[in-house]
């Protein structure tokens, strides 16, 4: 660069990174590890995202499905949350954390805060618990939530099947991480079944049947 006295060298791009925990913020300061949860607050929780949902349209159709494409996502982001979990160094696993600007994980974000998700909001839920429950649990508890929600739907055709128990064997003490760079690229291929198996059998230990 002779003679240019304003000459600078090419900087490194910045790579950014979102985790649930940017959007579900705390007040208070959010507790990163659950130390104590009994059932009352595992109800409270489970009926403040049954009200939210319940406040969604029941309209649905093949392009407009507000409550099964809310717990929908529900169901994706705990999903995505656990695939990660890599046996080998025991990191990963239902840890509260995604990578949101991988594009494996787009929308993801829509169901945390009121916004493109119909106005759910699942922050305006965790906020009341923040301090005692941390994300990674209140993820868990979400995603239980939304299969009893939409079980009971299933159970006023078939009230024979009975309901799904998820509190009883609940597990607390999950901590929460902020930050989990290259979690998107532990996610299977859904079309390759290799991929399924290294997930679901050989890192998270099920069999082909379950």
């Amino acid at each position: 660069c002779r003679g240019c006295q304003e000459c600078s060298v090419l900087e490194e791009p910045v790579m950014l990174f979102e985790a649930p925990h940017d959007y579900m913020t705390c007040e208070s300061g959010a507790v990163m590890k659950t130390l104590a949860l009994d059932k009352v607050t595992y109800d409270v929780i489970v009926g403040g995202i049954f009200n939210a949902i319940d406040q969604l349209p029941v309209e649905c159709n093949i392009t407009y499905c507000p409550q099964a494409d809310v717990t929908g996502c529900i169901l994706r982001l705990a999903g995505h949350d656990f695939m990660d979990y890599d046996p080998a160094t025991g990191s990963g696993g239902s840890d509260g954390c995604i990578d949101l600007t991988h594009p494996d994980n787009s929308g993801l974000e829509a169901c945390l805060v009121s916004g493109t998700e119909f106005g759910f909001d699942l922050h305006a839920v965790y906020k009341f618990v923040c301090t005692q429950i941390s994300l990674a649990d209140f993820l868990v508890i979400a995603a239980e939530a939304a299969m009893t929600f939409t079980r009971r739907i299933y159970l006023s055709e078939f009230p024979e099947r009975g309901e799904m128990d998820f509190r009883s064997n609940f597990r607390f003490g999950r901590t929460t991480a902020t930050s989990c760079p290259g979690s998107a690229e532990m996610l299977p291929r859904a079309e390759e079944c290799a991929d399924v198996g290294l997930v679901f059998v050989d890192h998270l230990g099920l069999s082909w049947g379950q």
